[in-house]
């Protein structure tokens, strides 16, 4: 069976990737060079990233996908929050799948 990505899911998780990508391209010594800018360019990760933690998985492919994005591909581990929130997310496709009889 397919699994649809829902657009919103997508444009969160997409957004937060690209604005880790640009902040992760700024030159080594933007901070001390530009602290102005580069407090601008960290807002703006921070901001994209945190809008995605709360991306709303419909499907457990999405599950999986957001539970990356928290867990920076594996390398850092869950805070608390996110953790509620996955285990929120767990139960609520785990109760739609079983509500669909399979």
């Amino acid at each position: 069976m397919a699994t649809v990505e829902s657009e919103a899911f997508r444009q969160l998780i997409e957004a937060s990737d690209v604005a880790n990508r640009q902040f992760n391209a700024l030159p080594s010594d933007f901070e001390d060079t530009n602290p102005d800018d580069y407090e601008v360019e960290e807002r703006r990760m921070i901001a994209a990233c945190h809008n995605a933690d709360r991306a709303y998985p419909t499907n457990w492919a999405e599950f999986l996908r957001l539970f990356d994005h928290m867990s920076y591909n594996g390398g850092a581990s869950v805070d608390e929050d996110n953790a509620r929130r996955l285990i929120e997310h767990g139960r609520r496709l785990l109760a739609a799948h079983q509500s669909e009889g399979a």
